[in-house]
């Protein structure tokens, strides 16, 4: 895990600039060997991509990453790509995801409340 990098990405996240979110979001999308990082990156890189927000709007390219980060485990990446391919008429499909998603859901937030933890811990003693 590249702690400098998650950290960076997180900052960019909450204070950066949108110039700065969508670099770590490329950079921290590479991250394959960092599957929560990576997920988590490729879920909002591929939001950008959807919604055009500092980026031009790619349908495909979005849908790209949204599914690899839903087959990664994030399930608001799941939800999302559910909610999509509804809204394209692949109902089935997407409800196969939405129920993934709620299978998903418990477990991923009982882990992000543990990392937010030790990032809590991890503060508190420097």
């Amino acid at each position: 895990m590249d702690i400098e990098l998650s950290k960076a990405y997180v900052d960019a996240k909450r204070y950066g600039t949108l110039d700065e979110k969508l670099f770590y979001m490329f950079e921290c999308s590479e991250k394959e060997d960092d599957v929560l990082l990576c997920r988590d990156a490729r879920y909002d890189l591929g939001r950008a991509f959807l919604h055009g927000e500092g980026i031009s709007k790619d349908r495909a390219q979005a849908m790209e990453l949204l599914k690899s980060s839903a087959d990664m485990g994030n399930f608001k990446a799941m939800e999302l790509v559910g909610q999509l391919l509804i809204e394209d008429g692949l109902a089935e499909e997407g409800n196969a995801y939405l129920k993934q998603a709620k299978e998903t859901k418990l477990p991923d937030e009982e882990l992000d409340a543990i990392a937010r933890n030790i990032a809590r811990l991890m503060r508190n003693r420097m």
